[in-house]
């Protein structure tokens, strides 16, 4: 019996392991100010660098999520008992990335669905006052971060989810 309450990208692992419904593969350009290293796979979760080389002052370094997704609509359904916070799950990955790493991910365009390349653009924005440090950083450690959330208490990953987020004008920031 799938737990509701779960943050959204534990729903979907169990949703795959299931096997029972459909998928997408999608793959999303992501931002960041700091420099970072690595690359990190955690179930149908894929993160890692795409633009290598250092980053000048003031640049962004651009990095790559792949996000295996079940095809169905009823996970972000708001209601007033169920859980959501204004995003997906390639959301969460990037809230909870920031909050490990200690830097600023910003979850830009999708960049292709199923291998066929696709630009969707997003209304993010990447606020300079926050970020102005740029210091190396391997995403590898996120494979132990997503470790520990998996044992997190069901009853804490909406709140946990929520300390990751804000949600103003509509516009879910990370």
């Amino acid at each position: 019996m799938k737990n509701e309450q779960k943050m959204f990208f534990l729903q979907n692992i169990d949703d795959l392991n299931e096997g029972l419904k459909e998928s997408n593969t999608t793959e999303y350009e992501v931002l960041t100010d700091a420099y970072v290293v690595g690359d990190v796979s955690f179930g149908p979760y894929y993160f890692t660098v795409w633009e290598m080389g250092m980053i000048r002052e003031g640049e962004k370094q651009k990095m790559c999520l792949r996000v295996k997704e079940t095809l169905y609509s009823d996970r972000k359904s708001a209601t007033k008992n169920g859980f959501y916070h204004g995003g997906g799950i390639a959301e969460e990955i990037i809230a909870l990335s920031s909050l490990a790493l200690h830097k600023r991910f910003i979850l830009g365009t999708i960049v292709r669905i199923n291998d066929i390349p696709t630009i969707i653009r997003g209304q993010n924005y990447i606020d300079e006052s926050l970020v102005k440090t740029p210091v190396p950083t391997d995403v590898t450690v996120l494979f132990q971060f997503f470790e520990l959330i998996k044992g997190l208490s069901v009853e804490y990953h909406l709140k946990f989810i929520f300390g990751c987020t804000t949600v103003s004008s509509g516009t879910v920031s990370y």
